[in-house]
């Protein structure tokens, strides 16, 4: 009878087990995707919104440090050049931009010039040939005798072989 009670109750174990099998399976189941559902709702506030934040208040206290830290190391080194460096560096901003403009202010003056060049040429060539053909007159004879049309309106040689190109503001100007 023993072995009867002990079948009976390992039948009604099992039947009872295979019956509450699936509703135990559907809670764990359920248990589990709360958790990785929590899981995964602490694992974006950790990593991704604090550390936002914490990016945010690093890069407060970085930029609201910058002037105390070069006035602290100001004092301590009892230096000052910081402050000037730090002028100089902002400045270079307006020469570049300086030198830029004498570098075009340049180029309009060379072209003036080959301008001022062709045009005096032209002017000499016509003048000289309207000339020529006067010499009976005695104003005409008089001022070729005065004034030398090859040598007044000729630009100066010193003038025509100035350099207007500075290779110092050409190689600042190409960094």
């Amino acid at each position: 009878m023993f072995g009867a009670v002990c079948a009976f109750v390992t039948n009604h174990y099992t039947f009872t087990g295979w019956t509450d099998l699936t509703r135990k399976m559907d809670t764990s189941l359920d248990d589990a995707s709360d958790y990785f559902e929590h899981t995964g709702g602490s694992v974006e506030v950790l990593l991704v919104t604090n550390f936002a934040e914490l990016e945010e208040v690093v890069n407060d206290i970085l930029d609201e440090s910058g002037p105390t830290l070069k006035k602290k190391l100001a004092n301590i080194t009892e230096a000052f050049a910081i402050e000037t460096l730090n002028d100089l560096v902002s400045g270079l901003r307006k020469v570049k931009r300086n030198l830029r403009d004498i570098s075009d202010d340049t180029n309009e003056l060379e072209a003036k010039v080959a301008q001022l060049q062709d045009g005096l040429s032209r002017s000499q060539k016509s003048l000289s040939s309207a000339l020529e053909g006067c010499n009976s007159n005695q104003v005409c004879e008089k001022f070729l005798n005065q004034y030398n049309l090859d040598k007044d309106l000729a630009m100066a040689e010193d003038f025509l072989k100035i350099k207007f190109r500075m290779p110092a503001i050409t190689n600042v100007l190409s960094t």
